[in-house]
């Protein structure tokens, strides 16, 4: 039977998959895709994923990715977009790592499609892959519109708005909020790479924006002019600093700012409006329960955060992560913290970037939070060295005009421990396609070596 048995109202959002709104519109650096167009090239996509288990997309083109998701969705198998400037070797250390997987760099408009047995409500989202394999994180598309609506106290999008998101694709928080803005009728403007001039420029067309601290921090080094139609700035992917809030809410004036926490694995976690205490990550969101556990699994004051709701992931298709742990419908993925008495979270780090600095436990991301929130600081990185006599020391990568008080003012605040050895100004940051931080090149810039 030709693919051109797929009706369009199977494209419709529903209940436990996503879909395609009739309001909404894909605007790309290739031209403006409406719903109609979206279907008849996912039909042209769907004969590429028949007979997979799952496919990943590779596809450089914003739009050709979002039509090949929606695809294999009514081909009925579940889809990753993947980062199309992997390596060949690592593309194919994905691919013979999952049973059944097939890569899709094209269409195949004359591939012979029956009728579906059922619409694929699976996703899949796979980390970065800066070092070692990548993780694909399978999850049930119910979830991400559980979000939706998990969300939806802080920003409801209707088919007046206009979402941006900057990043690439192939990062969770990008791809979220193009089916967040597909979903509910909003236009969505993709610009497939993050650049600074073009993504500033968008802003003045959009209302929403999905970015990263470090995304953010270079849009607001450039930003000149202020931009008075962004009503909502969404943040995900690290801390966003004090310093760097006030900066966006100058350049952005009448936009209200939310610093989401949480992970691939487990979507939202908290948000922070600005009115939580400063190192806090704010309150859980209202269908998110929040545990902190001593090493024994006991409750404890400062512990590893565990989190329950409907928002997790399944399991990993591939890569494993062993501080990702389940137990009675609890997730953890490796973090500490902690809880105030108003039920604000504080995050201290990942356990496995925690180091030993003269027998003392330091956290890197304590002191990134508090350089960030140096003056004269737009972003900052640190990496931790292995030290003969001290177990490691700590060098600094900043975007900053001035370093010299900076190591001064880390001894102050913490003591000797969180005392880099070395603090570098970088004038280009080096991005991650999730639009984090690349630590890898960061350490290839402070050490000369990338592990």
């Amino acid at each position: 039977m030709p693919i051109q048995y797929i009706r369009a109202e199977m494209m419709d959002p529903a209940p436990r998959h996503l879909g395609w709104h009739s309001a909404a519109r894909l605007i790309t650096p290739t031209g403006t895709l409406d719903r109609s167009a979206a279907i008849a090239r996912a039909r042209q996509f769907a004969g590429a994923a028949v007979g997979a288990d799952t496919v990943g997309i590779s596809l450089g083109n914003p739009a050709e990715a979002i039509c090949a998701a929606f695809g294999a969705m009514l081909a009925g198998t579940p889809s990753a977009i993947l980062d199309p400037h992997w390596p060949k070797s690592l593309m194919d250390s994905v691919a013979t790592s999952i049973e059944g997987f097939r890569i899709i760099e094209a269409p195949a408009p004359d591939a012979p499609f029956g009728r579906p047995s059922t619409i694929s409500d699976r996703l899949i989202c796979f980390t970065s892959g800066s070092t070692g394999l990548p993780k694909g994180v399978l999850r049930r598309q119910a979830s991400w519109i559980e979000s939706f609506r998990a969300i939806s106290p802080f920003v409801t999008v209707t088919p007046e708005d206009t979402i941006l998101a900057p990043g690439q694709l192939c990062h969770s928080t990008t791809l979220f909020a193009a089916m967040h803005g597909l979903y509910y009728g909003a236009d969505v403007i993709l610009l497939g790479a993050f650049s600074v001039a073009k993504a500033l420029e968008a802003t003045r067309k959009a209302t929403i924006l999905y970015a990263t601290p470090a995304q953010l921090a270079l849009m607001a080094m450039r930003g000149k002019e202020p931009v008075a139609g962004l009503r909502h700035i969404l943040v995900g992917g690290s801390r966003l600093d004090q310093s760097l809030r006030g900066r966006l809410q100058s350049l952005f004036p009448a936009a209200q700012i939310v610093e989401f926490y949480g992970a691939t694995e487990a979507s939202f976690i908290t948000a922070h409006t600005g009115d939580a205490p400063d190192q806090s990550a704010g309150l859980p969101l209202r269908t998110v329960e929040v545990s902190i556990r001593a090493p024994d699994g006991t409750p404890a004051e400062n512990g590893e955060i565990w989190v329950r709701s409907p928002l997790l992931f399944d399991r990993y298709i591939c890569g494993t992560s062993p501080a990702t742990r389940w137990q009675d419908g609890w997730l953890t993925i490796g973090e500490t913290g902690s809880l105030d008495a108003s039920g604000n979270l504080t995050v201290h780090g990942r356990n496995e970037r925690m180091v030993t600095i003269a027998d003392r436990n330091v956290f890197p991301e304590l002191l990134e939070s508090f350089i960030a929130n140096l003056p004269g600081v737009a972003t900052c990185a640190v990496i931790a060295e292995p030290d003969p006599m001290r177990g490691h020391r700590l060098l600094v990568a900043v975007q900053a005009a001035q370093t010299d008080h900076i190591a001064d003012a880390c001894s102050a605040e913490f003591g000797q421990s969180y005392r880099p050895r070395a603090v570098v100004a970088l004038p280009d940051w080096p991005l991650l396609a999730s639009g984090k931080t690349d630590y890898r090149e960061i350490r290839r810039h402070l050490t000369g070596k990338t592990e």
